[in-house]
């Protein structure tokens, strides 16, 4: 019997739930020569025929490449039905028989500037087009058909949605920074505050009627949240991509253990002149085989020029194995390493096919004045470390403060630029810095993990309903379920049954299935009481503040302590982020989660009191 009553102390934070699919929507960037946009030849292109997407201005309307690709798809592939079903998006009729008009006569349109100047598209059809773009490509990944996505979607505050629309703005709603929302046009900054405080508030939305009577939201604003929907995609597929980049490698890459075959690369903490200078193993394989393999404008980019061709020259006597060796060279010495060690995590990430050096090494956005300059993949470890490493990780970070580790986890999974973490409170250039100097630590961190943190992306693929594969990590439904299990309260191991909880499963679909089995008190029950019964299940439903749930008997076992019942507890209250079901940060149960369960065990012994 467990002896303790666990006290609530929720977190006000509201995250995000971790993608189980981490992959881009939609085709490969740019479009073949001489086809149509989607991976086939048109009919009357020749094979010298450029037919490429580009982004750009067009009569007035900005397009990124992926809309450009987007828009000419929906041109091109677009039957009379879609097309007609895009007259809901606000594309005039004439409108689009004009297009399937100009797509007989050429066979497909190369470029949006051909689009363009079918007559009637003009500035607001064409704007109308790339809104649509977003809708378009959640049909196109599959999920759910144009159709279904055009259907009514319910208005909100004087806003027609459609249910395409409806889902990406409130995938919006629930997952935009505060910045993210101040940069849509006219959106304006109180605004969005407002919506980033309410959902945390009340732990995320569930529907765009909830994001509508937000103080300061209004019509207006729902206007302008459906208005930023192709632009949210972009950033939401890019986090998809982020997302895949982040998968860590599994141990060193093979081809480091042949660059110095004699030696046994260990850990080393340099002396002398070096002093203070310290490498993991794995940082020294990786550092060691950089110098030795990559070519001289690589090494450039991490080093002064005169080290890079001291490196080169050096190498070029003899392999370079040893890392005071390397540090000892012109112009390398503590700093160098000290960079040679931070590029490290890039170079593991090159080496196990994550990306092009070019890609990964293009230098970051410079958002915060005072932050040292960063590589692509660095800024992705830093948002990744910031949005979900936990309050020791970064209590211990060298030089980070401990208030300032508890703010960044108080606001954890929001921050989606550096502009983002520096907003917050206690939180500056400088340990911004301090994250950028740990991303080798981080990086070996998701290497060694079983399992890696749920990464700063979406938890639902593109679609209407379409769930992940859970909001919980196995770790982290190990530790839900095992402060579940330490629960001592009036109904649950006080009373005339003891409860035992055996698995706690969300699978992202608003649920949760927590499994318990359960004795009663003083033995047992008879088999011959339950002999008919256990097979049966019980459905009961309540309503509450916190839902309802369905509650079941699902088998009956004896062992040398007695008869025992297994049973279910479907809990059906909004479980739709990791919030939802935990405390962040601390691993215990949420509220609701407690709740809703009490609600359900309350049901089981009643029902098992009928018995």
């Amino acid at each position: 019997m467990r002896t303790h009553l666990r006290l609530f102390c929720l977190l006000s934070t509201f995250g995000l739930m971790a993608l189980s699919a981490c992959a881009a929507v939609g085709t490969d960037p740019g479009t073949a020569p001489g086809t149509n946009g989607l991976g086939g030849k048109a009919d009357d292109a020749s094979d010298d025929q450029a037919c490429v997407a580009r982004g750009g201005e067009y009569d007035g309307v900005e397009f990124t490449r992926r809309e450009a690709e987007l828009v000419l798809e929906l041109a091109n592939k677009g039957s009379q039905d879609v097309l007609d079903v895009a007259v809901g998006a606000g594309l005039d009729a004439d409108t689009v028989a004009n297009i399937l008009a100009a797509r007989d006569a050429a066979g497909s349109f190369c470029t949006v500037s051909e689009l363009a100047a079918v007559a009637q598209v003009g500035p607001a059809n064409l704007e109308r087009a790339r809104q649509f773009t977003a809708v378009w490509e959640i049909s196109e990944a599959g999920d759910v058909t144009v159709e279904d996505l055009m259907r009514d979607g319910g208005t909100y505050d004087g806003t027609r949605f459609t249910a395409g629309e409806a889902f990406i703005t409130l995938e919006m709603a629930t997952y935009a920074s505060v910045s993210q929302l101040d940069a849509i046009p006219y959106f304006r900054s109180d605004a969005a505050q407002n919506l980033v405080r309410a959902r945390r508030t009340r732990g995320g939305f569930s529907s765009l009627s909830e994001v509508a009577e937000v103080f300061g939201v209004g019509s207006r604003h729902m206007e302008y949240l459906r208005g930023g929907m192709a632009d949210w995609r972009i950033f939401a597929r890019a986090a998809h991509q982020q997302c895949g980049a982040l998968d860590a490698a599994d141990g060193i890459p093979e081809s480091l253990t042949t660059v110095c075959p004699s030696l046994a690369i260990e850990g080393q903490t340099l002396a002398g002149d070096l002093e203070g200078v310290a490498f993991t193993q794995e940082e020294a394989a990786l550092t060691l085989d950089f110098v030795n393999t990559a070519d001289v404008r690589t090494i450039d980019e991490v080093l002064d020029a005169r080290a890079a061709q001291a490196i080169v020259a050096e190498r070029g006597r003899d392999t370079i194995c040893d890392l005071t060796r390397l540090g000892n060279l012109y112009y390398v010495g503590p700093a160098g390493l000290t960079n040679l060690r931070r590029f490290s995590a890039t170079w593991e990430a090159y080496k196990a096919g994550e990306g092009t050096l070019t890609e990964l090494m293009a230098p970051a956005t410079r958002e915060v004045d005072g932050v040292a300059p960063l590589n692509v993949h660095e800024l992705a470890l830093v948002l990744d470390m910031a949005n979900t490493a936990t309050e020791e990780q970064l209590d211990a970070i060298p030089y980070f403060r401990s208030d300032a580790a508890r703010n960044v986890t108080n606001v954890t999974g929001y921050m989606r630029s550096l502009a983002d973490v520096a907003a917050t409170h206690q939180v500056g250039p400088a340990h911004i810095n301090y994250l950028v100097r740990n991303v080798n630590d981080w990086r070996a961190f998701l290497r060694e993990t079983e399992e890696r943190p749920a990464c700063a992306a979406f938890g639902r693929d593109p679609g209407l309903d379409t769930p992940t594969e859970s909001i919980l990590t196995s770790r982290e439904a190990e530790e839900v379920r095992d402060s579940l299990d330490d629960i001592c309260g009036d109904s649950w191991c006080e009373g005339d049954y003891n409860w035992y909880v055996d698995s706690v499963e969300c699978p992202g679909d608003g649920t949760c299935v927590v499994t318990q089995h359960v004795q009663e008190h003083g033995g047992g029950w008879s088999s011959d009481v339950l002999a008919g019964r256990s097979e049966e299940s019980l459905q009961s439903y309540a309503e509450g503040d916190y839902g309802g749930f369905a509650a079941s008997i699902d088998d009956r076992y004896t062992d040398e302590d007695g008869t025992w019942l297994t049973v279910s507890c479907n809990l059906d209250s909004g479980f739709f982020a990791r919030e939802d079901a935990m405390e962040v940060g601390s691993g215990d149960y949420s509220e609701k989660l407690y709740f809703s369960l009490m609600d359900c065990v309350s049901a089981l012994e009643g029902m098992m009191y009928s018995l």
